[in-house]
């Protein structure tokens, strides 16, 4: 088990093979983000990983949510370590726009998928960088159209409201994978 000053994976308690991975790349608002994404499945030993790049927020979420898969990574050498562990790692979920996402964005072989949060959708100025992941999650329809207007050319992007993303992933999921999204899902039509 890796576990030096800059990589944590004790958190992991083995379980390098999730498929999917919430991707933390700042302290600022990640606890509420998470939270925002994945209240109660967070205990269910699903399949997913959360990498936190602060050291805080993974002393954080590891106390507060003790049986969830959590990592710290504190440099993009480590992040490479973290995400080629995870050999079967098939999403990554990323709730900010934040210059160390680059460090995952460049692994070609994971489908990159911004989510952003509720603070997102109403706050949010897009530019073209966003053009990096390959799918972008919205609340709101305005929103889907304020990203249209703000980075133009989308051709290779799935924007997609979050709403229909999740009822198409829910549908598809295994009982696993179902898991991680259903407190959302209930949330969301409730």
């Amino acid at each position: 088990m890796w576990k030096m000053d800059s990589i944590d994976v004790s958190g992991l308690n083995g379980k390098e093979t999730n498929r999917l991975m919430f991707y933390l790349s700042e302290e600022r608002g990640a606890i509420a983000d998470l939270g925002y994404w994945v209240r109660s499945p967070l205990m269910s030993g699903n399949d997913l990983t959360v990498l936190s790049r602060e050291r805080g927020v993974y002393r954080r979420i590891k106390s507060r949510y003790p049986k969830m898969q959590i990592c710290f990574a504190e440099n993009s050498d480590d992040v490479e370590t973290v995400v080629r562990m995870h050999h079967r790692l098939q999403k990554v979920f990323y709730t900010r726009h934040a210059a160390k996402n680059i460090h995952v964005l460049r692994f070609a072989h994971v489908k990159h998928i911004f989510i952003g949060t509720k603070e997102t959708n109403w706050t949010r100025r897009f530019d073209k960088s966003y053009r990096a992941y390959d799918e972008i999650w919205l609340e709101e329809e305005f929103m889907i159209q304020r990203l249209r207007e703000d980075i133009g050319d989308m051709v290779h992007l799935k924007i997609r409201l979050t709403r229909d993303a999740l009822d198409d992933y829910h549908r598809s999921a295994s009982p696993r994978q179902e898991d991680v999204f259903a407190g959302i899902i209930e949330r969301k039509q409730g």
